[in-house]
């Protein structure tokens, strides 16, 4: 399947990781999830009126990007860090609001000052994202010498996948089928932990 993905033209990462990764419960959970987020984001707004503080603009933000509207996001982390710019979580929110908006110009920065203050920040998932966003914008050297590095640390699904596809386009493509191989092993793995968590949960529940 991940082959499949990678050398028959993907989607993209997050189709794959939807498709394979995440629980069909895991999705239908969001669903529900969103009518609170909304909910939030009316109060919030209505906080800002009278407090428009870094923090409230912070939480509108993450409930923003939460619902897939990343221009309101960004706008909102805008307003966080004019108020305070000294938290890189903030620039982080910010980054991954513009690669929503597949803006990878604008996301690149904020991420090199993330991992500038903390290269382990996000469990690694920062660096991984900036070794994307270098690719993605022909700065070639730079992401392989940042993939080098994240992958010998983070065995996330999305980091292989991007690193598999990083080589694919440099013509790189034993090393992307051997990055595929290991993104297929750790799926697989994933699901037999998923899996097992969920027939324990059910054992618990016959036992009660």
């Amino acid at each position: 399947m991940v082959l499949r993905h990678l050398f028959l033209g993907p989607p993209g990462a997050a189709i794959y990781i939807l498709a394979e990764v995440l629980p069909d419960l895991g999705l239908l959970r969001g669903v529900y999830q969103g009518f609170g987020r909304r909910s939030r984001v009316k109060i919030v707004e209505t906080q800002i009126i009278d407090n428009p503080s870094p923090a409230n603009y912070e939480e509108l933000g993450e409930l923003y990007r939460d619902l897939g509207q990343f221009g309101k996001a960004r706008e909102a982390f805008n307003h966080a860090i004019t108020g305070r710019d000294d938290s890189i979580y903030t620039f982080y929110s910010r980054a991954k609001s513009s690669l929503g908006l597949n803006d990878l110009a604008a996301a690149i920065p904020d991420l090199e000052r993330v991992i500038a203050g903390d290269r382990k920040f996000d469990y690694y998932r920062a660096m991984g994202l900036l070794a994307d966003a270098y690719g993605k914008t022909g700065q070639v050297q730079r992401a392989d010498q940042l993939f080098a590095e994240v992958t010998q640390i983070s065995t996330t699904p999305e980091t292989l996948y991007n690193y598999a596809s990083f080589l694919k386009t440099e013509n790189r493509r034993e090393e992307s089928r051997e990055w595929a191989q290991k993104l297929q092993a750790r799926s697989g793995l994933c699901r037999a932990i998923c899996s097992g968590a969920s027939g324990c949960g059910s054992a618990r529940e016959r036992r009660s």
